[in-house]
């Protein structure tokens, strides 16, 4: 018992166009968190100390009480000790070969301050952090990239609550379109439900063949959906992958591959469009049932 193929190729149509909008959703927010995932991985914030006079011992001593008073601090998940000796080499390594020789002789009087390199357990908490780091006895100056990394959290956090609304509206959507299409199958064989009633069809019986519409339709949608995105997703992907350099920035492994999400999605698909076919074929059963 099944609509006329009209109706239900435009539902089938209509319910691709809404997995797909949901694909873009998922992949974009996956990416987003993976995204953020890089940045707690290369963020760091540099904590800049004053120069510690006196034997080894002493400056030791002095660099661990620092360093202890750092590791106690809210979020902090490691932190790197950086000598003056091995801040000035990094930056000697940081420059072109033809600016080398302008640092030449600054070993003996090196004016690269020792630091820390403080990465966190969670960027939301980078503000707070730097905060109690610059009053810590012994901080000259703390730098970080809060700009980068409050855009980051922020972008996420947004993309969250985005997806959740976008999400809802979707799934309303869907249930919408799957009862209207149940709706005008059963007008348009209203008068062979009506004999089936007259002969003793008990509800279930009538019920079951629109509810399998309901699934079929859903579950059609949300295949077609998949290769739908899958293909564009790997365009996307394999363009990315084949333009962008290496720069050790966040930027780097930014676009996950679509394999490593496509059972997920697939399973949500699945899901939700059989789900959404049985609660749109149900509502609009038990609607027009009663003839």
């Amino acid at each position: 018992m099944w609509g006329s193929k009209k109706t239900a190729i435009s539902s089938l149509v209509i319910i691709i166009a809404t997995m797909v909008m949901l694909g873009i959703f998922v992949l974009i927010t996956v990416n987003i968190e993976n995204i953020i995932k890089n940045a707690e991985e290369v963020q760091g914030i540099q904590v800049f100390l004053y120069d510690i006079n006196g034997d080894d011992a002493l400056v030791e001593e002095k660099v661990n009480s620092i360093q202890e008073k750092i590791l106690d601090i809210y979020s902090v998940e490691s932190v790197k000790y950086i000598s003056k000796e091995e801040g000035l080499r990094n930056v000697i390594e940081s420059v072109d070969e033809q600016y080398k020789s302008l640092y030449e002789g600054f070993e003996n009087d090196n004016p690269i301050p020792a630091s820390f390199v403080v990465k966190l357990e969670n960027l939301e908490q980078s503000q707070n952090v730097q905060n109690q780091l610059e009053k810590i006895e012994g901080v000259k100056s703390v730098i970080s990239s809060d700009v980068a990394t409050e855009a980051i959290v922020s972008i996420g956090s947004t993309i969250n609550i985005v997806g959740i609304v976008i999400l809802v509206i979707l799934l309303v959507i869907s249930v919408f379109i799957i009862a209207n299409t149940i709706k005008i199958t059963m007008i348009a064989r209203n008068k062979e439900i009506t004999i089936m009633k007259y002969v003793g069809a008990t509800d279930g019986f009538i019920r079951l063949p629109f509810i399998i519409e309901g699934m079929v339709i859903g579950l059609f949608g949300s295949i077609i959906a998949t290769i739908i995105v899958g293909l564009a997703y790997n365009g996307i992907y394999n363009s990315y992958a084949e333009n962008i350099k290496t720069t050790g920035s966040i930027i780097d492994n930014a676009l996950v591959q679509f394999s490593a999400v496509s059972q997920e999605l697939m399973i949500i698909y699945i899901v939700l469009g059989v789900g959404i076919g049985v609660v749109g074929s149900t509502i609009s059963i038990k609607k027009h049932l009663n003839v």
